[in-house]
């Protein structure tokens, strides 16, 4: 299953799958890493356990990091907490900007702590270009830093955005700075 599962997985046909496959598959390791968070985002709900052992995967873009966050239900409020309280670490943390970034994608709407560090990480030149990015959307303003990674922002989000159906996963994709989706 593995071999003909890795080469034909999609969206489509994830979806296709019962709920008792999807566990199976999200927790078999002979699958690749994008398969597997393909299904969890197809089945949020299938298995939070395995989406909270993906969560700490070193292989993680802001994209399927978002996936396996909505997919880690009831264990999410702590992941949250724990991401947003370590949002420093974000600056010199690969894998915690990512985390950080999807944290800040799903709970920038509803959370006054998350919008405080979208606009902290958002004015912070220093910050990772793509959790400025975030964060810039998630206070619908890009702020008044004019340098390299706010300007692409600015340029995608006047004429790109809005032939997306989805812009916040196109940011969490990386489409702003690549005009692809991944």
């Amino acid at each position: 299953m593995t071999r003909t599962w890795s080469s034909i997985c999609s969206v489509e046909l994830a979806g296709l799958l019962d709920t008792d496959l999807v566990q199976r598959a999200v927790n078999d390791r002979r699958l690749y890493l994008a398969d597997r968070i393909v299904l969890l985002r197809t089945h949020p709900a299938a298995d939070p356990q395995a989406a909270l052992r993906l969560w700490r995967s070193e292989c993680l873009t802001p994209r399927f990091a978002f996936d396996v966050l909505r997919a880690c239900q009831t264990e999410r409020p702590p992941l949250v907490e724990e991401e947003l309280g370590q949002a420093s670490a974000a600056l010199t943390d690969n894998q915690r900007a990512v985390r950080l970034a999807a944290v800040v994608a799903m709970e920038g709407q509803s959370s006054s702590e998350a919008r405080q560090v979208a606009q902290a990480m958002r004015d912070d030149p220093a910050a990772p270009a793509s959790l400025r990015a975030i964060g810039a959307w998630v206070l619908g303003d890009a702020g008044a830093t004019r340098d390299a990674p706010m300007r692409r922002y600015r340029r995608w989000l006047a004429e790109s955005a809005h032939r997306s159906e989805e812009p916040l996963i196109a940011l969490l994709s990386g489409a702003w700075m690549y005009g692809t989706n991944l």
